[in-house]
């Protein structure tokens, strides 16, 4: 609760936060560039006001309140919040589907329609949500701008030509538009194709000009002195001179707000996403953080005070936040100052007006349209992945043919949906040394070390990639049989669930299964954490967490049987490999392909503690035969026993033979060499042979070779 209240207390004095650091030598500037913002901000407030369906003065409204609300509780300087081409579109949209065809009616429902919008991003902004912007790509942008363009240069369209088109779909609107083109009106023609010329030439010749204040003023100077009555001309009307002020607003029929609730979410995550692209386009000139939580609180409250006083919703615009950029606006005091300045002027200059050409406007309009299909983003696109090329093309067609606050959400949801795709299936790489042993590289699985399987993790382990994951390292290692144990690099590893803690104890039960085990390494801290959290470090096995530069090494010198390095396996893949020898086995003593398990071998075994009570009975004691290499036997063995190397016992079975009739027991570090010897040596000795089961391992996990120590009376048998 606290936590709460201190946060809705810095939201609350954002504003004063913000303007006490205003330094009163970079006011002027400021104003100059807040007055350059007014003047491109004034005919784009009126323009996209007309493309909302609304009366002209909603949309200076919306202007005034947006620019200062946007800028006071915001956290980016330079964003310019206000009516955009891409929001007005969806006003539209959704407003037209609601409200009866009465201005009035209209300017409630946008005004409810902005305060919903608004609520849900303050709610974002409070609950610190605005991390959930980065999860909708830029290619619901770019395919909503582009098809959102050509649907407002349609529908502008029929204003220069002065069409009557009753149509709302696009293809229906184009087809009336073409068959009334014999009717068409040639002032409105005029009008229109000029105010597109002059805006076009103005850019051409300099950027810096207010291309659409001045060709707006040209034409409507032009229509003024031949008279819009005598032309036929349609205009905006005079617009009041009088102070917003709040209307009463229908908060509490519900049947209207869940008619309204689609657009508004739809209105809510283009302002935002929208808003956040400017943001992170254009750094604060000062420094400061961008702070997405705050941006999302002064978006809200921009979109509820402006629907509260009989505006529509807003966003930050990319072509306003330019030119606050490119006017070397420093603080939000110049976006305040626009806002003022088209105050002053709706105060001053509403009259004028009734000179304002409707074709003029939608001239504008129609160039705005054109802008905002990106061919290079497109392109861009289109180059990146055939996922975001697919989101981009769902967005695009569906702003074409559908309604468009539906075409938004189809969007976003097919931009969620690639995101979970693409992350359920992280990269499960198999690794090796590379030729020099210093990186890790990716080789074929069909050319592995023989016991051990090294894998790359290439993604977060969530509850949705877990069984991707899974299948393909059981996979593998149901095609590798003898890959008993499986070392996983976690660099790639930033987020770890439940779901993907129990994957790696499933995992690790498997290989301990099949006589293996589980081990990790380069975790990540917070991974690493949640791990212990978890006590999932304990189920592995704190020795099963290895350092990066040690891991092999320590894997090659206490968990590999170097048996099988030896005599089996011919890849000499690690460092620690090169100096063991490649003998030239004679084929018939290679060990067979597949030496059985403790449960297929044919020999009879003997458990660790059966073995240490048998030497310390009565009865006739076992001789005991280390097959393992002398120097593994030097390191640690049970006492009395004889060191006999694998591969001469199976070269002279007879070197075996001591003249008594006493027991055998074949042991060695894991049991795979003592299976395989025992299979070679039972068939041709008539005393009893067994094998110790799980090897030396389990004589060491029953604390039996500690307990009994080494005697002095082992020996080597090395046969001539």
């Amino acid at each position: 609760m606290a936590s709460l209240t201190s946060t809705l207390t810095a939201y609350a004095t954002a504003p004063w936060r913000r303007m006490r650091s205003v330094d009163r030598g970079i006011v002027a500037r400021d104003a100059v560039s807040g007055l350059t913002l007014a003047v491109v901000l004034l005919p784009q407030a009126i323009a996209f006001a007309i493309l909302a369906g609304l009366p002209a003065e909603t949309g200076l409204v919306t202007a005034v309140i947006g620019a200062i609300v946007g800028a006071l509780w915001g956290s980016s300087v330079l964003v310019h919040t206000g009516p955009t081409s891409a929001v007005s579109l969806l006003v539209m949209s959704s407003v037209a589907a609601t409200a009866p065809a009465d201005p009035s009616a209209m300017v409630v429902v946008a005004g409810l329609l902005a305060v919903m919008a608004g609520t849900v991003q303050v709610i974002l902004g409070v609950a610190r949500l605005g991390v959930l912007v980065t999860f909708v790509s830029d290619a619901v942008i770019v395919g909503f701008a582009a098809g959102a363009g050509i649907q407002i240069a349609v529908s502008e369209l029929r204003h220069v030509l002065r069409v009557d088109v009753a149509a709302r779909a696009l293809w229906p609107r184009l087809e009336a538009i073409l068959q009334q083109l014999p009717d068409v009106h040639l002032p409105s023609l005029v009008i229109g194709t000029a105010t597109i010329a002059l805006l076009v030439g103005i850019r051409m010749i300099r950027r810096s000009w207010p291309a659409t204040l001045l060709a707006l003023l040209a034409t409507s100077a032009l229509a003024a002195l031949l008279g819009p009555s005598q032309l036929g001309l349609n205009v905006i009307g005079a617009l009041p001179t009088d102070l917003p002020r709040p209307q009463s607003l229908p908060i509490f029929d519900g049947a209207l707000i869940s008619s309204l609730a689609t657009g508004a979410l739809a209105i809510a995550s283009i302002g935002l996403i929208q808003t956040m692209a400017v943001a992170r386009s254009l750094p604060n000139p000062g420094g400061e953080r961008l702070d997405a939580n705050q941006e999302f609180v002064g978006q809200g409250l921009a979109n509820i005070v402006a629907g509260w006083f009989s505006g529509f919703s807003v966003s930050g615009s990319f072509s306003r936040s330019a030119v606050a950029a490119e006017t070397g606006a420093r603080t939000p005091l110049a976006a305040v100052i626009s806002g003022a300045f088209v105050l002053a002027f709706m105060l001053l200059f509403g009259p004028l007006g009734a000179y304002l050409p409707r074709a003029a406007l939608a001239g504008i309009l129609i160039v705005v349209a054109i802008k905002m299909i990106d061919l290079d983003r497109i392109r861009q696109v289109v180059r990146s992945s055939r996922g975001e090329s697919v989101v981009m093309s769902v967005t695009f067609l569906g702003t074409l043919f559908l309604p468009i606050d539906v075409a938004v959400l189809a969007g976003i949801l097919t931009a969620l949906g690639h995101y979970v795709l693409r992350t359920s299936a992280p990269d499960v790489v198999p690794v090796r040394p590379d030729e020099c042993f210093r990186h890790f590289v990716r080789h074929s699985p069909q050319d592995p070390c023989t016991q051990l399987a090294i894998f790359d993790i290439r993604g977060d382990l969530y509850f949705g990639a877990t069984s991707h994951v899974e299948d393909t390292l059981l996979s593998h290692c149901d095609d590798h049989p003898d890959q008993r144990f499986l070392l996983l690099r976690m660099q790639g590893v930033n987020r770890i669930d439940v779901s993907g803690v129990r994957m790696l104890e499933r995992l690790a039960e498997d290989r301990r299964r099949h006589v293996g085990d589980l081990y990790l390494t380069r975790i990540q801290r917070p991974v690493l954490r949640f791990m212990i959290s978890t006590r999932f470090h304990e189920t592995l096995g704190r020795d099963h967490f290895l350092n990066v530069d040690t891991a092999v090494d320590t894997l090659f010198h206490h968990v590999l049987d170097p048996a099988v390095c030896v005599y089996e396996c011919r890849m000499r893949a690690f460092r620690e490999c090169q100096t063991i020898p490649r003998p030239d086995i004679p084929l018939h003593l290679r060990p067979a392909a597949h030496v059985p398990t403790d449960d297929e071998v044919t020999v009879e075994t003997i458990d660790a503690v059966d073995l240490w009570q048998e030497l310390h009975g009565h009865g006739i004691e076992p001789r005991i035969i280390d097959v393992r290499e002398p120097r593994e036997f030097a390191r640690g063995h049970i006492p009395g026993s004889e060191n006999i190397p694998y591969l001469n016992l199976i070269a002279d079975p007879s070197c075996a033979m001591d003249g008594t009739d006493r027991p055998i027991v074949i042991v060695c570090r894991g049991g795979r060499r003592s299976r395989s010897a025992g299979v070679h040596i039972a068939p041709i000795h008539d005393r009893q042979v067994r094998v110790l089961k799980g090897g030396l391992l389990s004589w060491e996990s029953a604390d039996l070779l500690t307990a009994m120590g080494t005697p002095s009376h082992s020996k080597t048998i090395v046969p001539g």
